[in-house]
């Protein structure tokens, strides 16, 4: 993600079958909009305060 949206939507298209680890991630503040979180392991992150505005969760 640190590549911008376009570049982790991409590799989303690229690699379906893989469901990102995100458990854990310190994930607070961030302008997640538009971003491809389908299948994402949330667990234990921080969400708190993250724009998941027209996110694919």
């Amino acid at each position: 993600m640190q590549q911008g949206v376009s570049t982790w939507n991409r590799w989303r298209v690229e690699y379906p079958d893989i469901s990102p680890n995100l458990a854990n991630a310190n994930l607070k503040d961030l302008n997640l909009e538009y971003v491809n979180l389908s299948s994402c392991n949330f667990s234990g992150a921080d969400l708190y305060n993250t724009n998941f505005n027209k996110s694919m969760i």
